[in-house]
């Protein structure tokens, strides 16, 4: 009998438990994200094209009006793109990709709690995310940030730069090569 009592004691303090995280602010982050990457792994497939999350889902929380920055692992060496969300309590959020030395490469500042920032493909750098909060109705919000990164070469031309163990400077151009087809449509 004793044992039946602590068991029942310790499931009612787990199901507590896990109730108030069902109900924290980083429980609906979590779940507006797993949504905003579904539509947008959907998206991708429904224009034949593969994309994949990159790095981990990263959470955060800012007061009404505050800002952090957030390295990215995005580089620009692919197109991809950055998405967030946030919590029942935030009703707008607000995402700028800028470089290291702070050029803005593209922004979402929309009234919106979703925004999406597009990562162009072909302008490497060092990228960072400004993440800024402007509407918050509790003391501070929690969001959720996640990076797309699509596995399509990209296409074009152009000069690929890479420094040798020596140190010098190698390059090398590339360019997309259809091969022509014989009157058989071979190639």
């Amino acid at each position: 009998m004793k044992h039946c009592i602590i068991s029942i004691l310790v499931s009612v303090a787990l199901i507590a438990g896990c109730d108030s995280y069902v109900g924290s602010s980083e429980h609906q982050a979590r779940l507006q994200m797993a949504d905003y990457s579904g539509w947008v792994s959907a998206k991708a497939d429904s224009r034949d094209r593969k994309i994949r999350e990159i790095g981990t889902v990263q959470i955060g929380k800012l007061g009404q009006g505050e800002e952090t920055t957030i390295p990215l692992e995005l580089t620009g060496a692919h197109e991809g793109m950055v998405i967030g969300t946030c919590d029942r309590a935030c009703s707008d959020l607000d995402l700028r990709v800028v470089t290291a030395d702070g050029r803005l490469m593209n922004l979402d500042e929309g009234e919106d709690d979703s925004p999406m920032v597009e990562v162009e493909a072909g302008k490497i750098n060092k990228l960072l995310l400004k993440v800024r909060m402007p509407a918050c109705s509790a003391s501070t919000c929690t969001f959720a940030i996640s990076q797309h990164q699509y596995d399509d070469p990209v296409t074009g031309t152009g000069t690929c730069f890479a420094g040798s163990p020596s140190g010098l400077l190698d390059t090398s151009k590339h360019g997309n090569h259809t091969p022509k087809k014989n009157h058989r449509g071979l190639s």
